[in-house]
């Protein structure tokens, strides 16, 4: 039975990925890579098959320009297929595209960020921003912050800088450019607002270096997801305004707003005739109906204290019980020594004096007995009357 149990954890766990949509998975996540113009771009892209069956894999691609080995492929449980990629353009710039990967009703996109630089670079520059997870708004602000090297070190230079966003499509949505004096490097913060209408999806920030015939880039890619919605906290003001603005042109709800309103008016009505019956009825009826609220209340406070009273002397009755059957078991020790040997004339006033006690005591403990009694009987009488 154990086996058989320990057999379907197996399964479910080796299926877990094919139900949870993980068929396969596409390395790198972002594809970005260097090269120079006239160069061709080389690098290797590995889909593996994550499930248990041998799946059939088709690639589509917004740019043709953007080249892999294969585009339609199988590929055996547990194993990878290796796709070589490469792209090549004689004129420097970042160039950006996208990969559709899809097998078995599930689609992964791989994005690809190009950056072709000249064959001879003086300044090149780094792009980072404090947003950890690079992840933004419609309308947000952008701070990132961008270094500039010079990589043969002379004296204090002059570097035209431009830093744009680019979507996947290579559309530039935003560019700014200036020029900066830099002796080694140098390091600058910036601010961009993203456009209030920009869509979701993948953007491309990027950082253009250029000195005379030589042009560097530095590119951080980033995210763009919908604004949630917030909620307006609960206003009975604008929700009042907001029903009569929807209503106005309704006439099914007009028709229900004034029966309702109608309705709280004849609760209020009634109300009112009520209130106006009770002031009306005489003063004295009135005063008795106080009264005998009042009587009611004394009655039951009373019958409390009388209670409480009752339990305190009950609490005191079973102390006093144990004090004197204490007392009667030294009597009781006293005359069985009594009998047994004579008393000296210490033990002789000890006897006597507790025998005095305990006669006290029990002639105490009768009368309030018959207190009791009567405190009780007195007690029913009253609550039978009320």
């Amino acid at each position: 039975m154990k086996s058989k149990q320990f057999l379907v954890i197996l399964i479910i766990l080796f299926m877990m990925p094919v139900a949870f949509g993980e068929v396969f998975e596409v390395n790198p996540l972002v594809l970005k890579t260097v090269t120079k113009t006239g160069v061709t771009a080389e690098e290797v892209i590995t889909v593996n098959n994550l499930g248990v069956d041998t799946i059939s894999v088709q690639v589509t691609t917004n740019n043709a320009d953007f080249k892999l080995s294969s585009y339609g492929f199988g590929v055996l449980p547990e194993t990878g297929i290796p796709l070589n990629f490469k792209y090549s353009n004689n004129l420097p710039g970042v160039y950006t595209n996208k990969f559709f990967f899809r097998a078995e009703g599930v689609t992964k996109v791989l994005p690809v960020v190009v950056e072709v630089e000249t064959p001879s670079v003086r300044f090149d520059s780094t792009v980072e921003t404090s947003d950890a997870k690079k992840v933004f708004y419609p309308g947000d602000e952008v701070r990132f912050s961008f270094t500039v090297f010079d990589l043969l070190e002379f004296t204090s230079t002059s570097v035209e800088i431009s830093y744009y966003i680019t979507d996947m499509e290579n559309s530039v949505l935003h560019e700014s450019v200036e020029t900066i004096s830099v002796k080694s490097q140098k390091t600058l913060s910036k601010v961009t607002e993203l456009p209030e209408n920009i869509k979701p999806g993948e953007y491309v920030l990027v950082v253009k270096s250029r000195h005379g015939l030589s042009i560097g880039f530095s590119t951080l890619l980033f995210n763009v997801i919908k604004k949630p919605v917030v909620v307006e906290k609960f206003s009975f003001k604008n929700f009042c305004s907001s029903l009569i603005s929807n209503c106005l042109g309704n006439s099914s709800c007009v028709t229900v707003i004034i029966i309702v309103v109608l309705i709280i008016l004849a609760m209020l009505t009634v109300y009112i005739i009520e209130v106006f019956n009770l002031s009306r009825l005489p003063k004295k009826k009135i005063e008795k109906a106080l009264n005998h609220d009042a009587r009611k209340k004394r009655s039951v406070s009373l019958v409390k204290e009388m209670l409480r009273e009752a339990e305190e002397q009950r609490q005191e009755r079973e102390k006093e019980k144990a004090a004197e059957a204490e007392r009667k078991k030294i009597i009781e020790d006293l005359l069985l020594k009594k009998k047994k040997t004579p008393l000296n004339i210490t033990e002789q006033k000890l006897f006597e004096r507790e025998t005095k006690q305990y006669i006290k005591d029990r002639k105490k403990a009768l009368k309030e007995k018959e207190e009791e009694i009567k405190r009780q009987k007195k007690t029913r009488k009253f609550a039978d009357a009320h």
